[in-house]
């Protein structure tokens, strides 16, 4: 009897996250819990409508005209870079929907490239603030923002603990969430992540050789940075992540409660 490709990998992952999770138990370590993500891959259809959305809302709000003309700019040049291509003259004046034509037809080469645009919201702030290697939040609290205007109700948490695992009920019901993701809880105050083949690496790996940072100068993680903002936006400001390792080769982020 032959095995399908797809099968034989789906059987493979979660051989893998069986002894992972049986070596942490081995180790006297907190139990770590896999986030029941039902997806292979993220959608990055919704990813591409969240980061659309938080673009206008932030140009009309904050920047004016110059902040969509830079998440262009810096969105083709974080894909042209993955793809080893020249960037398309003059491509910061195309529309949205030309950018999403071109990062469509390129997804075979880069199946991440809708992720270009949470790298250059980022990008962008860092520039437009004039702080060179310092990323705000105003961008990923519109994205969180969007997220959460995705769904019709949402019962308010009323702790840490609760209000984490509510964003990742969010998170991972829009499948935004990477899916190969586990997660423990320390204590009251401190939550563990990790996530293996991150799809938001690339992301994140760029922001490190550019020195793009948190505004404590620490390293920005992606999901980190998600999770947090949700809490955040529900329980106040008390909340902040450190990423412990980067695709060594899993992420680890903490995700802490500040007294």
């Amino acid at each position: 009897m032959h095995l399908s490709y797809s099968l034989v990998k789906f059987i493979k992952k979660n051989i893998k996250i069986m002894i992972h999770v049986a070596n942490s138990k081995k180790r006297g370590e907190p139990s770590l819990e896999r986030i029941n993500a039902s997806y292979e891959q993220v959608d990055f259809n919704t990813i591409l409508d969240i980061a659309l959305s938080g673009i206008k809302i932030i140009e009309d709000k904050i920047y004016g005209p110059v902040y969509p003309r830079l998440v262009k700019r810096y969105a083709m040049q974080f894909l042209c870079n993955k793809l080893n291509i020249e960037v398309p003259e003059g491509s910061e004046d195309w529309d949205w929907p030309r950018i999403s034509e071109y990062i469509d037809k390129n997804l075979e080469a880069y199946p991440m490239g809708y992720t270009a645009f949470s790298y250059a919201m980022a990008k962008t702030e860092a520039v437009l603030q004039g702080k060179t290697g310092v990323s705000n939040r105003v961008s990923i609290n519109e994205l969180i923002k969007s997220i959460k205007n995705r769904f019709k109700e949402i019962q308010q948490a009323s702790d840490f603990i609760s209000c984490f695992k509510q964003a990742i009920e969010k998170v991972v019901a829009l499948k935004v969430m990477p899916p190969n993701a586990f997660y423990k809880i320390e204590n009251e105050k401190v939550i563990k992540l990790e996530v293996n083949a991150c799809v938001y690496k690339d992301i994140c790996e760029a922001f490190i050789k550019e020195s793009v940072r948190k505004y404590d100068g620490s390293t920005v993680c992606s999901v980190g940075r998600m999770i947090t903002t949700y809490i955040e936006l529900e329980l106040g400001p008390n909340y902040d992540y450190k990423l412990e390792k980067f695709a060594s080769p899993n992420c680890e982020v903490t995700i802490i409660q500040i007294d």
